[in-house]
């Protein structure tokens, strides 16, 4: 106990103004509420030490095995009013299958069949297989690798003229350019723009590569043409972002990055990546914002679209939705049990039986996963509803009962809202 409560309880003793019955319950209730928010932030304190712990020396799953599960349920007196409720009780998950021996050894593994095949012939002299038949060859493989090559390709147009001067000299056009002003094809731009944004490599890197090669790639020309093919780009953007509202069905999250800004000398400054995904679709935009205000999931959506908006409890979401009734939010399972995962990090045995009912709700999508749409649904329909009803139960009577701040109670208003 802290010395400001030890200070309180000798004042609840020793002070002669608290006679009476109503002022020590007074008291006592403020004492009470006292010690309720000491304990708060000390289980936060050490939920957050364990969650350290965890990152730096731990497994990063939240995956329970069955070994696992059967502790906590031998650990903690789990949860007597879901077993008072009137739906049954689902089974805990079942134990994952178990994995597949690690394979032993180097083993050797073919050479991928798309791979072209170079021959080498190797024979030997003349001389020693003079009057010899060959009937069969042997053939070892090996896997080798070229580096990318940079080339020079030379358009070869001639120009005609007319003896009698009658008409203008004639060539054949150029073929048409990516970038119309700049001497550079197709591939090679291809190769940059792969490089920069799916391999991370920098241009400055990409700068001292080309340069071993004995070409010279500066990083202005490199920059020039990468904006170039980025206007290009704008074409399909749009039409992805066609495909993605189109669909009717969007699943939308930000992810924080940090960028170079010219206006504060080259520091970094926080940005967001916005990602709009469309399952349906096969469609996925990425578009990026200095803020993670409501600015930018209002202006992808045009006034008039309607569909269901899939996301994490980030309120820009739900505000999003309730003034636009056309728009229907829906939240992320993930995201909630990895609320109650984090609740049962810091010790409510009240998570050990939410885990094993949302566990019984990934079961199901695990059994349904290889159906039909039609025939996935109808297995839902029959059996998640009275699982959802029980977890609704509980997270209602959590949001009364647990203090807003611990861990139980944010994954109780995440779950509700």
């Amino acid at each position: 106990m802290s010395s400001a409560l030890l200070a309180a309880a000798e004042l609840i003793v020793t002070d002669g103004e608290h006679d009476d019955v109503a002022s020590l319950q007074r008291r006592i209730r403020e004492l009470t509420s006292l010690l309720a928010h000491e304990r708060l932030a000390r289980e936060r304190a050490e939920y957050k030490l364990r969650d350290l712990l965890r990152r730096l020396y731990g497994a990063k799953s939240e995956q329970l095995d069955s070994g696992q599960f059967a502790l906590l349920l031998a650990q903690f007196d789990a949860d007597q009013a879901l077993a008072e409720a009137a739906q049954p009780i689902p089974p805990p998950m079942p134990p994952e299958p178990p994995r597949a021996a690690a394979r032993r050894g180097g083993g050797r593994r073919p050479a991928p069949e798309h791979l072209p095949i170079e021959r080498v012939m190797l024979d030997p002299p003349a001389a020693q297989i003079a009057g010899l038949v060959r009937i069969r060859e042997e053939i070892t493989e090996e896997l080798d690798y070229r580096p990318s090559r940079f080339l020079r390709r030379h358009y070869v147009r001639g120009v005609y003229v007319d003896p009698a001067h009658e008409r203008a000299p004639l060539i054949a056009p150029l073929p048409a350019r990516v970038l119309p002003q700049a001497a550079v094809g197709a591939g090679l731009l291809a190769h940059v723009l792969v490089a920069k944004y799916t391999d991370h490599v920098p241009l400055a890197r990409q700068e001292r590569i080309a340069a071993r090669e004995g070409v010279t790639l500066p990083r202005q020309k490199l920059t020039r043409w990468v904006h170039g093919a980025a206007l290009l780009l704008r074409t399909v953007h749009a039409r992805l972002i066609e495909r993605v509202l189109g669909s009717g069905y969007v699943q939308v999250d930000e992810t924080p990055i940090r960028v170079l800004d010219p206006d504060r000398g080259g520091q970094a400054r926080q940005s967001y990546l916005w990602t709009y995904l469309a399952p349906r679709a096969d469609a996925l935009v990425f578009d990026f914002d200095l803020s993670r205000s409501r600015t930018n999931p209002s202006a992808f959506f045009p006034a008039d679209w309607s569909g269901v908006l899939q996301s994490d409890g980030y309120e820009v979401y739900r505000a999003l939705a309730r003034v636009r009734p056309s728009v229907v939010h829906a939240g992320c399972l993930a995201h909630l049990r990895r609320h109650v995962f984090e609740a049962l990090e810091a010790g409510a045995p009240e998570a050990v039986a939410l885990i094993a009912q949302i566990g019984a709700l990934y079961a199901i999508e695990r059994e349904t996963r290889e159906l039909e749409p039609e025939a996935r649904a109808a297995r839902r329909a029959a059996a998640c509803p009275p699982i959802l009803e029980l977890l609704h139960r509980r997270f209602t009577q959590l949001a009364v009962e647990a203090l807003p701040q611990s861990a139980l109670g944010k994954a109780a208003t995440y779950a509700l809202n």
